[in-house]
């Protein structure tokens, strides 16, 4: 795996493509909608090198979005993960406790996993910001 490949991740043309092919897998619930523009952000800071986290919005004709997240490194394989992500999914998803990612797709040739963002505030920002209190409470 090289540093190149990983930044793939990022490159406009390279997640258009993979998103409009990919589009009725990926989003069964937008079939009948067309992708109008997708939003690239690098959520990684841009020294980093061995690491390429991105996030994508997916924004369609009828201005529904989706959001997804992705991550790629060179130096370890997301196979492993994306088997355990898709797992737990299927145990633990809840309709009305979508506390789960779906996952999306694994990219093997660069190493990258998406999976779809969940609403709310994720684990790590309540651990960091709170007091002990909430921090129990949220690790409950």
């Amino acid at each position: 795996m090289t540093q190149k490949n990983i930044f793939k991740a990022i490159n406009p043309s390279f997640i258009e493509n993979y998103f409009l092919e990919k589009k009725d897998s990926l989003f069964p619930d937008c079939r009948k909608k067309e992708i109008k523009e997708i939003e690239i952000e690098r959520v990684s800071p841009s020294w980093a090198k061995s690491t390429c986290l991105a996030k994508y919005k997916i924004i369609f004709n009828d201005n529904s979005k989706k959001i997804a997240r992705g991550t790629a490194k060179t130096e370890s394989s997301k196979k492993d993960v994306w088997k355990i992500m898709k797992y737990l999914y299927k145990k633990l998803y809840q309709p009305i406790n979508p506390a789960v990612p779906r996952p999306l797709d694994y990219l093997e040739q660069i190493n990258l996993l998406l999976y779809e963002e969940v609403p709310g505030t994720p684990l790590v920002f309540l651990l960091q910001k709170n007091n002990s209190k909430a921090k129990k409470k949220a690790m409950k």
